[in-house]
């Protein structure tokens, strides 16, 4: 992650990154671990996701007599971390210490990412402290000092239907999930320090393409796959500490045509705001009129309800730790 990683308006262009180039990929809005189809006709089923973090130190204006500690490095040090996944499995990265008392040193940034993706089903979530900055004092000098954090996660699938007969599709799509600061932790005493700003933003997308009958429209000006329908929701600079709503999908079908599905629920917070989309984004409700069967490629079961998720487990027992350390610290501080 560059410096710009955490200016507004590199929020667009990391957007832009993490997609791929290919024009079947663009088609799809494949990410991640989701292989991009070889042509707009022959594409898999898929399932996937992929996550990154990042933690940013910066220590500048140093003034003579200032001491450094030993958990700080003059300029600019980044630690970051990416993973990716192309099965049903979780996934999970996010640094800690492995028991209590941690012992970690007192600039210490704690940040996680979890992504899980299934037919039908998206679940992201963000955890992290709270970034800060400010004029910290050491030995006879001072020095500016700015700590900040980055996650960016997303899940997503993709399934190719066909039907048996003519006929209308109509779903709805549940999201709900939450957004709360994560803890603020402790600094020395002479570490003047404000909180920085905190913001994240989240979306869900799924679009439905007749991928038999191609044209020319808005999204391919020279022919491609033609949308035949979409559910989105979004929360711009998320900060409800709840929120839920659903989306109808619909959209008519006819036998022999195949019909591409691709969903992404996507979360990206900056500096200690964190957002659990775990309790998930859910395709359910599923009506299919005009006595036709549904074939999903997958093999899954759409017309089947949807579990309801099991309570979201913390990342990994170290990042638990050490966000409760963090928390006790901040608490006595």
């Amino acid at each position: 992650m560059k410096h710009a990683a955490f200016t507004l308006p590199l929020r667009l262009a990391a957007a832009l990154a993490l997609l791929g180039s290919s024009t079947e990929t663009l088609a799809f809005g494949d990410v991640g671990a989701l292989p991009a189809c070889s042509s707009f006709t022959t594409c898999s089923a898929a399932v996937g996701g992929r996550a990154v973090w990042s933690v940013r130190n910066d220590v500048t204006n140093i003034q003579a007599g200032f001491v450094m500690p030993t958990d700080l490095t003059p300029g600019f040090t980044e630690t970051q971390r990416f993973g990716s996944v192309a099965t049903t499995a979780p996934l999970d990265i996010g640094n800690g210490c492995t028991s209590l008392p941690c012992g970690l040193p007192e600039f210490f940034r704690g940040v996680g990412a979890r992504s899980q993706s299934d037919f039908a089903v998206n679940r992201v979530q963000t955890l992290m402290n709270h970034s800060v900055s400010g004029i910290l004092t050491s030995g006879n000098g001072t020095a500016s000092v700015s700590l900040r954090t980055f996650a960016d996660v997303a899940s997503a699938w993709r399934d190719v239907f066909s039907f048996s007969g003519n006929g209308s599709f109509s779903a709805v799509v549940a999201i709900d999930g939450r957004s709360s600061l994560g803890p603020v932790g402790s600094f020395s005493s002479a570490f003047a320090f404000q909180l920085t700003s905190t913001y994240a933003d989240w979306y869900y997308d799924l679009r439905v393409w007749d991928v038999t009958n191609q044209s020319i429209s808005e999204d391919f000006e020279l022919g491609g796959p033609t949308a035949v329908g979409r559910a989105s929701l979004n929360g711009n600079n998320e900060q409800r500490s709840s929120f839920s709503g659903t989306v109808p999908l619909a959209f008519n079908f006819v036998s022999g045509v195949s019909y591409v599905l691709t969903a992404e629920l996507r979360a990206i917070s900056f500096d200690g705001r964190e957002i659990d989309l775990y309790n998930t984004a859910r395709l359910q409700d599923v009506v299919i009129a005009g006595g036709a069967q549904l074939s999903a490629l997958s093999g899954h079961d759409y017309l089947a309800p949807v579990p309801e998720p099991q309570p979201a487990l913390l990342f990994t027992a170290g990042l638990a730790a050490l966000l409760l350390w963090s928390q006790r610290r901040g608490a006595r501080a």
